[in-house]
């Protein structure tokens, strides 16, 4: 984590250790996805963090061949602040009304309710 906080930029696979650590070290990652199609994961969910994280302006994310001087740039000139005192996650709803699960009586496995 010293070796990130010092860095002017990280860049890194879009695992969530990865881009988290980074986040919590104040610096605006470079975020490259593995992806399924390369044999590199199972699914593609390090593309959808990177997209959730470029979104807010957490992250600069591109295809490693695809990474600019430019978006180093971008990613160098960002800090990153956490704000220790407020709640990372929200609730859609309260507890009290989320749908409980439902145990199958044929084969004891656990299924939530759609809305």
């Amino acid at each position: 984590e010293q070796i990130m906080r010092d860095a002017d930029v990280v860049i890194t696979h879009a695992g969530v250790g990865s881009a988290m650590s980074a986040l919590r070290q104040g610096r605006r990652p470079v975020l490259i996805p593995r992806r399924r199609e390369y044999g590199e994961h199972v699914d593609d969910h390090q593309v959808d963090l990177g997209r959730a994280l470029s979104r807010r302006g957490l992250a600069v994310v591109r295809e490693a061949g695809d990474v600019s001087a430019a978006d180093l740039c971008e990613a160098a000139a960002a800090l990153v602040t956490t704000l220790e005192d407020k709640v990372p996650i929200s609730l859609a709803e309260p507890l009290e009304r989320a749908p409980s699960p439902r145990k199958s009586r044929t084969n004891g496995s656990v299924h939530w309710p759609t809305r």
